[in-house]
């Protein structure tokens, strides 16, 4: 098993889903192909990320590659005002109860 942060594995994923899937990064419709192809490049390197099940990785990974990292799921949100991205440690203008870190 190798461990390491998510960052290195973010990098090394998406290096390598750039190069061998491509295609899934671009269509739609190939949203669950991306998601099995990141979960086997995590299960064929044997990798694991202190904090992270091997769901909770592959999500984190997918976010990070595809969607809005972080900020994904407080965007579709109506009691959501804005969003002020100052540095990685974003703040919020309007954050209601239900939204939470």
């Amino acid at each position: 098993m190798l461990q390491t942060d998510l960052w290195d594995v973010v990098a090394r994923a998406q290096k390598h889903i750039a190069k061998y899937y491509a295609g899934a990064l671009v269509d739609e419709s190939k949203k669950d192909d991306l998601r099995a192809y990141i979960e086997k490049f995590i299960a064929d390197n044997r990798i694991i990320v202190e904090g992270y099940t091997a769901k909770q990785l592959v999500d984190r990974i997918y976010s990070e590659m595809v969607e809005y990292s972080v900020l994904t799921p407080y965007l579709g949100s109506p009691l959501l005002d804005e969003i002020n991205v100052n540095s990685w440690d974003f703040s919020f203008g309007t954050r209601p109860p239900s939204l939470s870190r």
